[in-house]
This record gives C-alpha cells, structure tokens and sequence, in this order.
C-alpha cells in the first residue's frame, strides 16, 4: 500500500510542478505577443486557475516531506506517551479538516457541473474543470495525513523536520 502512497504523492507533486511550469509559461507568451503587437486575452485566466491547482495538488507532497505547517514547535517540546498524545490529536483534528474540506470542495465542484458553471473570460472554460484540481489535491492531502496517523498509531511518527523545527526556533530567539 505505500508503494501505490507514494506514486500517487509523487504524482501530485509532479502535477503540481507541471502545472507551475504552465503558469510561467501563460504569463511569458502573452507579454511577448503584445510586443509582437497581437492579442493575449484570457491567458492570464488560465494561469490562475492553474496556479491554484498547482497549490493544492502539491500539499500531500509537502506534507509527507514534513516541511507543511503544523505545530512543530510545540510537539517537539514533549518525549514519549505525551507526544505519541499530541501528535495522534493534531493529525485526528487535522484530518478532520481536510475531509470535511474535501467533501465540500466536492460537492462545490459537482455544483459547477450540474449547472454548467463557465469561466468569465472571454475564452469560456467549464469551472469544473479546474475546480477538480482543488478536489484532487485535497483527496491526495487527506491520503497523506490518514497514513500519517496510522503509522503514528502503530509507534511510528508523523513526517517532521526537527532540524529545522529547532534551528527556526534558535534563529527566531
């Protein structure tokens, strides 16, 4: 099963990647047809809508190189069964939030569907389209946090950066 987490996180991760790829490029090709003197419209629109595909497909990837935000500073304070405590509750919270964000974003998603929801520019795109990319993110953030609670569960830990947890916290002193 962490083979088949690990392709899909690393999928994402490389979607995410891609996608800012696309955005660098949507913003590159129209400033240089309007030096060119011919119309860019609606490229900017799309940029958009994959810059915010591209945040949220690359949260599982952050997530599981323990570089995401969580009350790092906090957990590591504790040894043993209290930190074992405090980790279980944040990831259950955490987890929490994210399915219910997910199951919203999804249902928003299907909304767009139904109604045949069409972007405003002047090169007309289904909203759907890049709202599935909220979803899928969120579906592959709530993956990585439910495999992080389970294997905290088992006496594993949670993906965190201590190194850098402490050095942000001695350079902040």
């Amino acid at each position: 099963m962490s083979g088949v987490l690990d392709w899909l996180h690393r999928a994402g991760a490389i979607v995410a990647g891609v996608l800012l790829v696309a955005v660098a490029a949507l913003t590159l090709v129209p400033i240089g047809a309007r030096l060119l003197g011919l119309p860019a419209h609606s490229w900017d629109e799309v940029a958009t809508f994959c810059m915010a595909a591209s945040a949220f497909m690359g949260l599982a990837c952050t997530w599981r190189s323990g570089v995401h935000v969580r009350m790092e500073l906090v957990v590591v304070q504790f040894k043993g069964m209290a930190r074992r405590v405090i980790e279980v509750v944040a990831l259950v919270i955490t987890l929490l939030a994210c399915l219910y964000f997910t199951w919203y974003a999804t249902r928003f998603v299907l909304e767009s569907y139904q109604m045949n929801d069409m972007s405003q520019g002047l090169f007309p795109i289904a909203l759907w389209i890049p709202q599935s990319g909220m979803v899928a993110g969120l579906m592959l953030m709530c993956l990585a946090v439910a495999e992080s609670l389970f294997n905290t569960l088992r006496g594993g830990s949670a993906p965190l950066n201590e190194d850098a947890v402490m050095s942000r916290a001695v350079n902040e002193l």
